[in-house]
């Protein structure tokens, strides 16, 4: 914000955040200027206001009111209608990602819960992008057949809310 105010002179790239700020003091012997001034000092509440930070990676949709970006992906969800698809477990699911599922099948310490969590966004993205409207019942399914075969980590744990946090990422990133 203060950079903004008082005209882009300093540079924004700077990543080293200690050549961003200054610690007041009085040093011996030195030309003490920053402490002398001409004018009123400036109210850094007033400075945020006025100059508000921008996230430079934030795409179109990101900056939507969330009515508007809940109505594109309602929209989204509707025109997805090709359900000539059918399979009996994760093994012939055309949307798995079959390397991911080795991945998974290689894990011998922890990643557990995070692979299973990349294979659900996976399917919920490769079934939109074939424009079935997979539910998020049929993505916790597919996924409890893996897990069935892999040990069963996922006993209690509650499949069908993440689908549905992997398929909502999948209509919030692909929109």
């Amino acid at each position: 914000a203060l950079n903004k105010e008082i005209g882009d002179i300093a540079d924004a790239q700077t990543k080293d955040l200690s050549r961003m700020y200054y610690v007041p003091s009085r040093y011996k012997g030195a030309y003490n200027f920053i402490f002398t001034h001409d004018g009123s000092i400036m109210d850094p509440n007033q400075l945020m206001e006025k100059h508000r930070y921008v996230v430079s990676n934030e795409s179109f949709f990101d900056k939507l009111p969330e009515s508007i970006k809940a109505g594109l992906i309602e929209h989204r969800k509707g025109q997805l209608n090709n359900t000539s698809f059918s399979w009996t477990g994760y093994q012939d699911c055309p949307f798995v990602n079959k390397k991911q599922v080795e991945d998974y099948k290689k894990i011998t310490g922890s990643g557990w819960y995070l692979q299973m969590y990349k294979i659900m966004v996976s399917t919920a993205s490769n079934a939109m992008q074939r424009g079935y409207p997979i539910s998020a019942r049929e993505v916790a399914w597919v996924c409890s057949d893996l897990d069935n075969d892999t040990g069963g980590w996922y006993g209690k744990r509650d499949m069908v809310k993440e689908a549905e946090r992997a398929i909502d990422f999948v209509f919030r990133n692909n929109i």
